[in-house]
């Protein structure tokens, strides 16, 4: 059983998860070992991977072979089974082989269970460039460092430091929701940059929105400036949730009018009439909803869940005619506050904390397409 996203967010029966960001190759040279024979297209082995291991090393090894050396990724595995959350009763615990790293190029992939470095570091962020070194330097990292600036590091990126900054505040998934939609570029001193006018750009950012860069503006590379480009969405998953393959999901690029960000719209988007967006909304101004399976629906789980998100009691039990009121996929009652995300809730008391006690895994599942 896998309950996923349709774009690399997968919650296993094996008791993994899985995610990736892509990461970019401007290296041409690699293109070479690309063949339409004998290798096998990424969101097959992903799949094939999903299905059949029973831990990280595993998946590992069976997405590995075939390497079409297409839609380059840096995936992250994390095996809930090597996690045991603290609670009021228990020590918490990580094992060996909780957290697997791989990342793709045409030709190589390189692996290694990072646990260690996790339990270290207390964190691990994925954003887009490479961790391994003979990665990133094959994928062309070097050469854009040296030609366009630390924007391209690995670790002095805008994004690595900002999650830097932002990971030792999370402590439930209020934290990590919020961390994951984050983007306040016109007053973050890190979406600061140089050479650009005006003196930031909304791309440096854990939730990019290249839209609201100004269309004559000046950028030193593409990358920076106006562009259809951004985070989507954003899905998060914890050590409780994922026992029923369930996860917090908002489908929108960020938006936070207090902070001069406002909710992406079609019709006032100037590269809108250029691109296909038939069936869209217009304004994509949407709450954040806990997603609930058809076939095992749980009212009693479901009302845990939101009195927590919404600052409620623990105890209260459902009745059945609260069934109908919940319904699948519901989301908290919308905000009248339009000035921040349209989610007003209460912080976790530290019961709840506990409870929902969430690996601070922090990888940038705000999608960002171009």
């Amino acid at each position: 059983m896998c309950g996923q996203s349709t774009d690399d967010f997968y919650i296993i029966s094996s008791g993994l998860v899985a995610g990736e960001t892509t990461i970019g190759n401007s290296n041409r040279t690699l293109f070479q070992y690309i063949s339409p024979h004998g290798q096998v297209l990424e969101y097959a082995r992903a799949m094939v991977a999903n299905r059949l291991a029973r831990n990280g090393k595993e998946w590992v090894e069976i997405f590995r072979k075939h390497n079409s050396g297409t839609y380059n990724n840096q995936w992250y595995i994390v095996d809930y089974k090597k996690f045991r959350p603290r609670t009021s009763r228990q020590k918490g615990a990580i094992k060996p082989g909780l957290l697997w790293v791989v990342e793709q190029l045409p030709g190589y992939m390189e692996a290694a269970d990072l646990t260690k470095k996790f339990k270290e570091l207390g964190y691990f962020p994925s954003y887009n460039i490479p961790l391994f070194r003979r990665v990133f330097s094959l994928s062309g990292g070097n050469v854009r460092v040296a030609t366009f600036g630390e924007w391209f590091g690995y670790r002095t990126n805008p994004r690595a430091k900002i999650l830097s900054e932002k990971q030792a505040n999370i402590g439930n998934l209020r934290d990590m929701y919020f961390t994951m939609r984050y983007n306040d570029y016109k007053h973050d001193p890190l979406s600061r940059c140089e050479n650009c006018d005006p003196p930031y750009s909304a791309c440096n950012a854990i939730a990019a929105r290249n839209d609201l860069n100004p269309a004559n503006g000046t950028f030193p590379f593409r990358a920076l400036g106006h562009r259809s480009h951004g985070a989507t969405d954003a899905k998060i998953t914890s050590a409780y949730l994922r026992t029923s393959y369930r996860f917090l999901a908002v489908a929108s690029p960020p938006h936070n009018i207090s902070r001069g960000i406002p909710p992406f719209q079609w019709s006032k988007f100037d590269l809108g009439k250029t691109l296909s967006h038939v069936g869209h909304p217009d304004e994509w101004l949407f709450q954040p909803l806990l997603h609930d399976w058809e076939w095992d629906f749980s009212a009693q789980f479901t009302l845990f869940v939101w009195g927590q998100l919404l600052g409620g009691s623990t105890q209260s039990k459902p009745h059945r005619e609260d069934l109908p009121q919940l319904g699948h996929a519901r989301a908290p009652p919308r905000s009248s506050d339009r000035a921040a995300e349209p989610w007003s809730v209460g912080m976790f008391d530290s019961k709840a904390a506990r409870s929902l006690n969430a690996l601070r895994v922090v990888p940038c599942l705000a999608r960002a397409w171009d």
